[in-house]
This record gives structure tokens, sequence and C-alpha cells, in this order.
């Protein structure tokens, strides 16, 4: 199937599913909630998720110093900026990684560690956010469906194996006579040269990528606990332990333009298992969003500026 083909089946997903969750869950109400909304809480969230972006770049920087790359902080915190527009127009959530290997392996001409980085980067944001939740799950287990129990522990334990296929490479070897895709990974020289650039993180540069995910992960969970208090939503924080890592699971999907449709339906279907109606469930999804555009309509700023100021330094080198 061509690309082309695929992004107008996402587009077609997206409109779907979100036409479906605004039908059944209340445009209407859900913008009437918005416009009450506290706008100082709000503006906190939002604050909240910018530094959010700061302490992801600074993740990114402790995982590339430790393959011997140095890379100003600021110029990564832009190339995060700059992902998060690019996320917004482009079919999934990891559009934005895509746009930062691009930018990184241009200027560091370091192409493997560029993707690496970004891979690894990625994998012990989502890693910790899922052993957030399953530590939260032994003292929350009640508040949610067994179903919806188990999934968390089923996503957790299959983000531990991918990250643990990744990284360790003795259980890849062991595993290669069985499974044929990792004898894909050993036999392709592209992909084993890639992998290989894995293996160059030490256990301490993970371990210092995992604090500032934790950092991270918690500043994300307490934006959302905020939009939820503007909104008038007042639920057991240990909800936002659970629902958010699913959240987040849910827009790397490939499966929508942006997460549309996805981060609503996910959103009401969630929220609504902690008892709040399902117009204000879609007034928080439609809150976070609002700040994932609002950081992404900076990304863009940010896109724009540089490369007005390219432009001009290349004219000025001509004359």
């Amino acid at each position: 199937m061509s690309k082309r083909m695929q992004n107008l089946l996402r587009t077609f997903l997206s409109v779907l599913l979100l036409a479906f969750v605004v039908r059944h869950a209340g445009l209407r109400q859900a913008a009437e909630t918005l416009l009450q909304a506290n706008l100082l809480l709000l503006l906190a969230a939002f604050l909240l998720y910018q530094i959010g972006v700061g302490v992801r770049a600074f993740r990114w920087q402790l995982l590339l110093n430790s393959l011997g790359i140095e890379v100003p902080l600021r110029r990564l915190v832009s190339l995060y900026l700059v992902g998060t527009f690019y996320s917004q127009v482009l079919p999934s959530g990891i559009g934005g990684d895509v746009v930062r290997m691009v930018e990184l392996s241009t200027e560091s001409r370091q192409t493997a560690a560029a993707v690496s980085s970004t891979i690894v980067d990625r994998f012990t944001g989502l890693v910790v956010l899922f052993l957030i939740a399953l530590a939260a799950l032994p003292f929350s287990y009640r508040l949610i469906p067994t179903e919806l129990a188990w999934a968390i522990v089923a996503v957790t334990a299959g983000t531990l194996l991918g990250s643990t296929l990744l990284l360790y490479r003795p259980l890849l070897r062991k595993l290669r006579r069985g499974i044929p895709f990792t004898r894909w990974i050993t036999d392709n020289v592209r992909v084993r040269s890639l992998y290989g650039t894995l293996h160059r993180y030490g256990p301490a540069a993970i371990l210092r990528a995992c604090g500032a995910s934790l950092l991270f992960n918690t500043l994300l969970i307490a934006g959302v606990y905020l939009l939820a208090l503007a909104l008038g939503i007042h639920i057991s924080p240990w909800y936002f332990l659970l629902f958010v890592p699913m959240i987040s699971f849910s827009l790397i999907l490939p499966i929508s333009i942006s997460g549309l449709g996805v981060r609503e339906g996910a959103f009401v279907f969630l929220f609504t298992q902690a008892g709040v109606d399902a117009p204000m469930a879609l007034a928080l999804s439609l809150a976070f969003y609002t700040i994932t555009l609002g950081t992404g309509l900076l990304g863009g700023i940010v896109h724009f500026t540089q490369g007005v100021s390219g432009l001009r330094d290349r004219n000025g080198g001509q004359q």
C-alpha cells in the first residue's frame, strides 16, 4: 500500500473516530465546559508542559553525551519543539521523532547515533511512564475495571520486553534461532550497525535518562491533573497515574493524523470509567490537545525563524 493511500486511510479513520466520539460525548457541552475553565490553572498546565519539553531535551542530551556527541541543550529544545510541530501534521505522534532524527543526523553527520538516541529516548520515556502506572496499580486497582488493570500490566510487560530486546544483546542472540525477525536484525548490515549503536549506552547513561524520564512524566501527569481541576473535574489523582500512560501509548500508534479521534476516544473511554461525564472527559482531551497544539505552534515559529535566519546567513555569505 502506498504512503498516500495510508495517509488517506489515517485521515479517514481520524475523522470517523472524532465524529463518533463527539456525537456520543456532546461537543456543545464540552465547549461550554472549556469556556468556563480556570485560566490560571490552564496556564500553569501549559507551563508545566513547556518545562517538560526542556526535561526531555536534557534526557536526549544525556544519551548523546554518552556517545561522545556534544549538542547544546538550547538546540535540542528547539528540535523537540520543531518535532512537536511536525507531530501535529504527520500521521502519528512519532512523526516528530523522525524529524528530530533527520535534523540531528544532518548536523552531526552520525546517522546511526541520531536514530538510536531518539529511539532510546522514546523508549526510556515509555518504560518509566508505564512503571509509574504499574507502581500505582496495587494502591488503585479497585478504582478501575479488572480488564483495564490487566491491560495496563500487559502493555507494561510488552514495553519492558521490547526495551530489553533493544538493549540486552545476549537475550536477542538466544532468541535468534526461534524468532525470524531477530535473525533479520542480526543479518541486515544497516540494521546491525544501528543495533550496535544502541548497545553503546552504558547502564549509567540509561539510568540517568530514566531519572529524567521520571521527572518529565511526573510533570506530564501533574499537567493533566491541573487541566482536570481547571475544568472542575475532581477525582482521585490515582486515576491520572493510571490513565495518562495509556493515553500516551495510544498517541504513538500510527493509525491517525496527529492523534485526532484516538486521543479523544481514549480520554472519554478512560475517564468515564472514573465517573466523569462524557462531555467533561471530551473537554479534558480538547484542553490537552490545545496545549500540545500551542507547543507545536511554538515549534513552528522556531522552525520558521531558524529557516529565515539560515537563508539570511546564506545570502550574506554570497555577497
